[in-house]
């Protein structure tokens, strides 16, 4: 694991993110995997993680751009590499 990129907004319930990895501590980042938690705790409930029922999170236009550019701005991904896939 090499880091993780929160896709939420602050103080809502359900919370998308994405783990950043490698196979090797040393390596470049290989894979994004999507996950999320739901905090039901106010509610009485528990701390939810994983991908449910529904499969794993689905990201609004704006939330999928916004991780392009996290994932440009921690250098997983160069903007070239994004022009060219959209190219």
């Amino acid at each position: 694991m090499r880091g993780i990129i929160p896709l939420g907004e602050s103080g809502d319930i359900y919370q998308p993110f994405v783990f950043l990895v490698s196979y090797e501590p040393s390596s470049e980042v290989t894979d994004i995997w999507f996950s999320y938690y739901k905090d039901l705790r106010d509610d009485g409930g528990r701390l939810k993680f994983g991908y449910g029922p529904g499969g794993p999170p689905v990201l609004g236009k704006a939330s999928f751009l916004n991780l392009l550019s996290q994932l440009v701005a921690t250098q997983c991904l160069t903007k070239q590499e994004v022009v060219s896939a959209v190219g």
